[in-house]
């Protein structure tokens, strides 16, 4: 494996709880599992663990943020709960690339679905899981809590995805 510089060593530690906790109790430790260049050493041992924690923080709230912009029923729905419900998916997943904003969403998304989060607006998972897929079309059922259920239509048109919804009722 080729050795990292410190601006590499730097992402990984800020997406990493624990990478971060063991660089705060031992420097070298961390710097040997980075596989970080000699070069950087000194200037790795000289990062303050505080300010890590501070811009580790700040990119979870603005990973957040942009959830929250794809998602606003289920985060609204969440109200209080929702940033400790992104935490909790977070601490575990920090998707990269170009789709990484789309990839976190979908991913807190499933989050959610596994926890049977009653607060999941399906329609909005649906889409975004739509637009990450490579697929041409998908019909769900929804059932948003008591109201009656629609059928959730996808599809592309002209590579743009395109949504339509029908209302089930008696």
């Amino acid at each position: 494996m080729a050795q990292r510089d410190l601006t590499s060593a730097l992402g990984l530690l800020l997406s990493d709880r624990a990478l971060r906790e063991l660089r705060a109790h031992d420097p070298q430790a961390a710097a040997r599992k980075l596989n970080l260049r000699a070069a950087d050493l000194a200037a790795f041992a000289a990062l303050d663990p505080a300010g890590l924690e501070e811009q580790a923080a700040a990119l979870l709230q603005k990973r957040f943020y942009e959830v929250a912009q794809l998602l606003p029923q289920t985060c609204a729905r969440l109200g209080e709960k929702a940033y400790a419900r992104f935490l909790a998916y977070a601490e575990h997943a920090w998707p990269t690339g170009h789709l990484r904003h789309w990839l976190d969403v979908v991913g807190f998304g499933d989050h959610l679905r596994k926890a049977r989060a009653p607060e999941l607006c399906r329609a909005e998972y649906n889409r975004v899981a739509f637009v990450t897929a490579d697929r041409r079309l998908l019909i769900a059922l929804v059932r948003e809590n008591s109201a009656l259920p629609s059928l959730q239509i996808l599809y592309r048109r002209k590579g743009e995805p395109r949504q339509m919804g029908i209302k089930l009722g008696p």
